[in-house]
């Protein structure tokens, strides 16, 4: 404010009528039609700019004398700053809502896929931990399983086995496959009660009796994945409500769930 001031040649607490007087004497001195120095021109908008600013601070107090001990310019900032800082709640406001609805339309889809996976686990806890059933079964065929390290089946590699029985087929080792020639016709498969899933087979092999275990099977190896998803989904249901780090627990389970199916076909 006191670069107005100073334009007109007045000191802090001067009247209105002073900065009248002021401004009437200076424009009068270098108005652009009576002064023809260079400089008229941009003295003249600096005084009638001057004089502007200051009779409005003066008619705003009210007040017959005044400091003018403030910067328009300033009050000006600070009140922009006021509304860049309320916008920036509110957009803060509307991306949390916004997120919030996102959050509910992504758990009211995965609440279905983490139910599913949860049931399909306790439905394997269960079939493992019931009674398993046995039957007598005659061995139909007997085959080499092959695998190819690259895509134009080139170099096949024989890692196991596959016996066929009547009702069911098992993959074993190629230490057992090796040895066909030797092996009974007849064995006791063992399976699981709700899915019928192979967990043993007793054989008779160069007249020793032997338990074949299948290579593939969501009960051994892998068995630890299932308490893993049954604990993983409670703490899903269990977690906030719409925490992102849902999310991360949605991926983890799927994965797994993605390997005991193929590990479950496999069987």
């Amino acid at each position: 404010m006191n670069q107005y001031l100073a334009t007109l040649g007045l000191e802090p607490g001067v009247s209105e009528a002073d900065i009248k007087r002021a401004y009437r004497r200076l424009a009068k001195e270098y108005h652009p039609d009576i002064n023809s120095h260079p400089d008229a021109h941009r003295r003249f908008v600096e005084i009638t700019e001057a004089y502007h600013v200051l009779l409005n601070t003066a008619e705003q107090t009210q007040q017959e004398t005044y400091s003018y001990d403030y910067d328009p310019l300033a009050r000006a900032y600070a009140e922009k700053r006021k509304r860049a800082q309320a916008f920036a709640r509110q957009k803060r406001q509307q991306e949390a809502e916004e997120r919030r609805r996102a959050l509910i339309l992504l758990y009211s889809y995965t609440n279905y896929l983490v139910g599913f996976i949860l049931l399909f686990n306790v439905l394997l806890m269960l079939d493992y931990l019931l009674p398993a059933r046995s039957q007598v079964e005659r061995v139909t065929k007997m085959a080499y399983s092959f695998e190819s390290p690259n895509q134009q089946g080139q170099n096949l590699i024989y890692r196991h086995g596959t016996i066929y029985f009547e009702e069911h087929s098992m993959r074993v080792s190629r230490e057992i496959s090796d040895q066909w020639a030797n092996l009974e016709p007849v064995g006791n498969v063992h399976t699981s009660a709700l899915l019928d899933v192979v967990l043993k087979a007793e054989v008779m092999l160069e007249g020793q009796p032997v338990q074949l275990e299948p290579v593939f099977s969501v009960y051994r190896f892998f068995f630890f994945l299932i308490p893993t998803v049954i604990l993983l989904a409670g703490l899903y249901f269990r977690w906030p409500q719409l925490s992102e780090n849902k999310i991360g627990i949605v991926g983890i389970l799927f994965i797994i769930s993605i390997i005991q199916i193929i590990i479950f076909f496999l069987s």
